[in-house]
Formats: C-alpha cells, structure tokens, sequence
C-alpha cells in the first residue's frame, strides 16, 4: 500500500507540528524592492493588508516548506484567520480536505489522497503543514486541475477542453509577458512539445488560471480570511497565479513570498518584478 511506503517519512514529518516559527526562521528574510533585510515580524506586519500570499516552493526542498511552515503559524498567531491553497490537490478533493480538517478522515486515506497526485517521497515534507492545518482548524483548499486536462492541452491545445469547464474557469491563452515566456522557455530546457512552445505554454496559464479561480472561489464565500498558496516556484512568481489573480479581479491585494537559496538569491534578476520578498533558506 502507499501508506505503509510513506509511513516513516511521516514520523519524520511528524517532527515539524510542534516546531515554533522563531525557531524555524530563516536565514534573512529581504524586501525585493530593494534588498533590504527584515524580520519575521515585520513580513507578518506588512503582509496585513493582502487577501492573498503566495508563497513559493522546490517541492523537495525541505527548508522551503520548513519556511512555509513558519510563515502560515505566524500569520495564524498574529490573529489572521488564515486558509491554504495548495497546488498538490485537485479542486475536485475538497470534500476529503474538509473531512481531514474536521478530523473525520484517517491518516491512512489522507496519505492515499496525495499520493494520488503527489510524489509520495515527498508526504513527510508536507506533513508538519498538514498537522498543523488539522490542529488549529485552517481551512484546506485544493486548487488544481484535473491532470489530464492539462496534458490534453499540451498535446492538442485549448480545444480539447470541456465546454462546461471553459465557461467556469476560462480558457487559457498565451497571452503573458516576455518575461514569463522566457521563465517558461527555460523550464522547458531545449525539450521539444508535442503542440510546440505554445501549447506548452498554455498549459502552464491552465494550471495558473484553474489555482487562482479557485483561490478567489474561495475568498468570495469565505470573507475575511487571508488565503496563502503553497505552489511550486514557477506558478508562485508574480506573473504566474498573481498575474491571473489580478486579470480576474484587480482589486485584490495580493504577495509573493518566494524561498530560495544563497545561489539563486545573489544570481536573482528582476526581484520586484517576480517576487514582493526573498526568503533565504539555505
């Protein structure tokens, strides 16, 4: 069974509910803006008016999820009612994650549910977040799309989506920056598509236009929260799900928070385009 390979993974796991966010802090936390250093406290502060934070992440990085950990707590201890869009389940799993909040749906199924989506090595760098979401009662919102719908559109383009799916989330188009494009060229790495560049990039928009939809679903039926999206890096930037964010409703305030190494943090260019702050983490 998948649980029984990721039970162990899980007692490590286990290990980050009760950590503290001071005592998982980062290395330095920087305004992208202009470089400047800030403390926990002071992100949590400036993080007060915005309905969405967007934090990114390497999905195997422990430390990125370490740092993700201890933003959520923070946020939660400084009186926000907080929720968590998460990138590593389907929208059509809500049921279950609100049965794992409510503490009616067992570890075994739960594992079982992301594995399902999710590389399953990975459980035990999520599950400190999980626990923590399940002990303080933070709602747990699955964002993404079906991944078939995104492999279709890859393969052969926006037409093979449902009409019914079209007209609820919209259909995704290639109509991003230069910037993005390059990112999203670089991803690629010389490999070739099967539609080309194009379709690939729509797929990318598919996935960032289907998590931002839900997000701010999600908002609309719940006021006063503040959502924060753990998603890997490449839909974290500003011109991923922010971008779509803003495209559907600009009046909402959004962040990025984007983890990252000493390496990528002195070779990063274009800060305050991609990201509102830097969190250092190795």
């Amino acid at each position: 069974m998948k649980f029984t390979a990721i039970l162990m993974s899980v007692i490590f796991g286990a290990l980050f509910l009760f950590a503290l966010p001071e005592a998982n802090a980062a290395k330095s936390i920087h305004r992208a803006t202009d470089g400047s250093e800030i403390n926990l406290s002071t992100l949590v502060e400036e993080l007060s008016g915005a309905s969405v934070v967007v934090m990114g992440e390497r999905h195997n990085s422990p430390d990125d999820h370490t740092a993700q950990r201890t933003l959520i707590q923070a946020l939660a201890d400084s009186g926000r009612k907080v929720a968590l869009g998460l990138e590593m389940f389907e929208r059509s799993a809500q049921p279950l994650l609100d049965r794992w909040i409510a503490g009616t749906y067992d570890e075994s199924s739960f594992a079982n549910l992301f594995a399902s989506g999710w590389n399953p090595s990975w459980y035990s760098l999520y599950h400190g977040i999980f626990y923590y979401a399940r002990q303080e009662g933070l709602p747990m919102v699955g964002l993404n799309i079906a991944p078939g719908y995104a492999s279709a559109v890859y393969r052969e383009g926006t037409s093979s989506l449902p009409e019914e799916f079209r007209e609820e989330v919209g259909t995704p188009t290639c109509d991003i920056s230069e910037e993005y494009k390059a990112i999203l060229s670089r991803a690629l790495g010389g490999k070739t598509s099967p539609g080309g560049f194009t379709r690939f990039c729509q797929a990318q928009v598919l996935r960032d236009l289907t998590m931002a939809s839900a997000g701010l679903d999600f908002l609309r039926k719940n006021e006063g929260y503040v959502l924060i999206i753990l998603t890997g890096n490449y839909h974290a930037w500003r011109l991923g799900i922010p971008e779509q964010i803003r495209r559907i409703d600009e009046s909402v305030t959004v962040k990025v928070v984007m983890p990252m190494s000493d390496e990528a943090f002195d070779a990063y260019g274009l800060l305050s385009r991609e990201a509102d702050y830097l969190w250092k983490v190795d």
